[in-house]
């Protein structure tokens, strides 16, 4: 596919690295890809570095733990592709993982990003839906349908979009960065956003290892999160729907 650039960031998994670059190899063995990583051990780094070359893959050191959303944006503004595919470590390519079905309505101009479908152990899981905020109140609502390409708020973080329209992650939030950007693309930076089932992408996360200390420290960013936003109440949940 013409001017399309797939995006990782990355840290301290390095086994999730190398399965996730095997399979975009497998089923897009000439895409360009470029891995950003923040991992603080040098050692580990070193491992991440060797699987990009392996792989024929871009890699680039970040100061250690910048965050999800610094890495993103980092990944993104170096890009030079009109398109670009982001993701974390955390996934692997199958034969479900069709890029052409979500560059096909970017290219309609249609949309400006696509959420692709999630798989866990080959089953579907949907996280996708709508997202409201009005007077310190988030709502969630889980969208009616999985079954074909529609507009959504909030999608899971396996996207494609047009480089120059997508908004930039609040760098405050190195985790707990996914529904604050989609109030973001919704209301401060407004694009068109949907979720394209015709293209799944497995996960596969790995919470173990030096890992842990960077995921188990969620409870300070949703804090953050919700005075940033000035949320005082949440109300409903997009809790995976599967099938």
């Amino acid at each position: 596919m013409d001017n399309v650039e797939i995006l990782v960031k990355t840290l301290a998994r390095p086994i999730c690295l190398e399965r996730l670059l095997r399979s975009i190899r497998v089923y897009y063995p000439g895409l360009p890809v470029t891995v950003l990583d923040d991992t603080p051990w040098e050692d580990t780094r070193s491992t991440n570095a060797q699987h990009c070359a392996h792989h024929q893959a871009h890699y680039l050191e970040a100061e250690p733990d910048i965050g999800l959303s610094a890495g993103r944006n980092r990944l993104v503004q170096q890009s030079p592709r009109e398109f670009v595919v982001i993701l974390e470590d955390d996934f692997e390519f199958t034969a479900q993982t069709n890029l052409e079905a979500m560059r096909e309505p970017l290219l309609a101009d249609d949309y400006d990003i696509l959420g692709g479908a999630l798989e866990i152990n080959g089953v579907r899981a949907h996280f996708e839906g709508f997202v409201d905020l009005a007077d310190g109140v988030l709502t969630y609502a889980p969208l009616h349908d999985y079954c074909y390409l529609q507009p959504a708020d909030i999608v899971f973080n396996f996207l494609m979009a047009r480089r120059l329209r997508l908004p930039p992650w609040d760098e405050r939030l190195h985790i707990v960065e996914h529904t604050a950007w989609a109030l973001t693309c919704k209301y401060t930076h407004p694009r068109r956003v949907g979720y394209q089932p015709a293209c799944a992408c497995a996960h596969k996360p790995q919470r173990e290892g030096e890992y842990v200390q960077f995921r188990m420290r969620t409870q300070p960013y949703v804090q953050l999160f919700q005075e940033i936003w000035g949320i005082r109440e949440t109300r409903g949940t997009l809790q995976p729907r599967h099938g």
